[in-house]
């Protein structure tokens, strides 16, 4: 074929045959068409859970308007003496006479026989009461004889005494009352009577999906939220458990005419996950083996969250997330701290061609993966929540890759809240 121009009809048909060739002969080998789902069913499922979280809202906004407080007739608790001291006089005026000469010989009353019996016994309907004590100014430091009541009987001859009582303290006390139209922050922690706070506890069970690959998951754990000087804000931390299943595609060359497989660096020949291979692998030189597996990770999870309660319904929140790689799969990636106890799959059951050395079928992954995360969560009912939140990883996940891949998770979380 010296002298013969090769043309891009000739160089498609070759890779085509090619193709065909080692999909017969090594079907194992083929990539696998993974059904993928719709970008529209990701959109009406988002739009969904937008609205009905915005309906909640909207609800949880609405409340009945409290109605209007009724007005109570304050008990009157001063005598006639009193009431003439309670508007200021000059203390030189004549007008000081009189009250001075009421308040150190007092007059008796006549009252009715109803009136007089309930003036024996002391009001229990008034706080602060104090028995025998005169706050006017001018009778303050003098020791005036209590005031005398005649008896309820028919010749009005023996005279009963009576207390007086008066109301003390009041200005000092905090009696702010709240508005009728803010309701009162319903704290995730009570207090208890001897005034520490117990922290809440939260046991939640999440489903992860991924929006920039076909990763999935799912998670479960304990969360215990601890309280800070402001009401509003909490420290919430736990242990949980979490899998994520993520794609894993292999690029591996197909060995030389003599047997053996060309000595490439272990870099080039692993990719993980999240883009076109197929494509990449028409672009090289040599020609080259695809192969696709499920990446299984499974991970114990410490999440660090600091909690704002911005309503009795909602609350948000941020934090990191720290995963710990207990265990992964297929059996030819290692790094989680369970993997070291079984026996590296290097050859039975790979989807590699035989010949490949052992050292490019040994997939090494992070053992740890430090992850950023914020959400929001609702509060359903008393005891039960919904929380979204969306956690981007800062650790590649797969070190023998030559690209750096991360996780990007969002994360469905429902949530049963109980006490101490």
């Amino acid at each position: 074929m010296k002298g013969q121009k090769i043309d891009r009809k000739f160089t498609d048909r070759a890779w085509a045959e090619m193709s065909q060739l080692l999909d017969r002969e090594m079907p194992d080998a083929a990539p696998r068409q993974k059904r993928r789902i719709a970008g529209w069913w990701w959109l009406l499922a988002g739009l969904s859970l937008g609205a009905g979280i915005a309906a909640l809202w909207f609800s949880s906004l609405q409340e009945p308007e409290s109605p209007p407080p009724v007005e109570r007739p304050v008990a009157q608790t001063q005598n006639r003496n009193e009431h003439q001291l309670s508007s200021p006089v000059a203390e030189n005026s004549k007008a000081t006479e009189p009250v001075a000469t009421a308040a150190a010989t007092p007059q008796p009353l006549k009252l009715s026989a109803a009136t007089a019996a309930t003036a024996k016994a002391p009001s229990r309907a008034i706080p602060f009461v104090a028995m025998g004590e005169n706050p006017s100014p001018n009778a303050r430091n003098s020791q005036s004889p209590a005031v005398a009541i005649p008896a309820a009987k028919a010749n009005d001859t023996e005279p009963e005494t009576r207390p007086s009582f008066t109301i003390s303290g009041l200005a000092s006390l905090p009696l702010a009352r709240l508005p009728q139209h803010q309701p009162a922050l319903r704290l995730s922690l009570a207090a208890t009577a001897g005034g520490k706070l117990h922290p809440e506890f939260l046991v939640y069970a999440s489903a992860l999906a991924s929006p920039v690959s076909a990763g999935e998951g799912l998670a479960a754990g304990v969360l215990a939220s601890f309280p800070l000087k402001n009401p509003r804000l909490s420290f919430e931390s736990g242990l949980g458990y979490t899998y994520i299943r993520q794609p894993l595609s292999i690029l591996a060359p197909e060995k030389d005419a003599s047997g053996t497989a060309p000595t490439t660096d272990e870099s080039q020949l692993v990719v993980y996950g999240f883009e076109d291979l197929t494509a990449k692998a028409t672009r090289l030189e040599s020609s080259y083996l695809l192969a696709t597996q499920d990446l299984g990770l499974h991970y114990a999870e410490v999440p660090v969250h600091l909690a704002f309660a911005a309503s009795p319904k909602w609350q948000f929140f941020a934090g990191a997330n720290i995963l710990v790689l207990l265990e992964s799969a297929p059996s030819f990636t290692h790094g989680g701290l369970l993997d070291a106890t079984r026996q590296m799959d290097l050859a039975n059951g790979s989807p590699f061609v035989n010949g490949i050395s052992s050292s490019t079928l040994r997939v090494l992954l992070s053992k740890t993966d430090a992850q950023l995360l914020a959400g929001a969560r609702y509060r359903l009912s008393r005891n039960l929540s919904l929380g979204l939140q969306y956690q981007m990883g800062m650790v590649d996940v797969v070190k023998s890759n030559r690209a750096a891949d991360y996780h990007r998770l969002l994360r469905l979380s429902l949530s049963h809240h109980f006490g101490w």
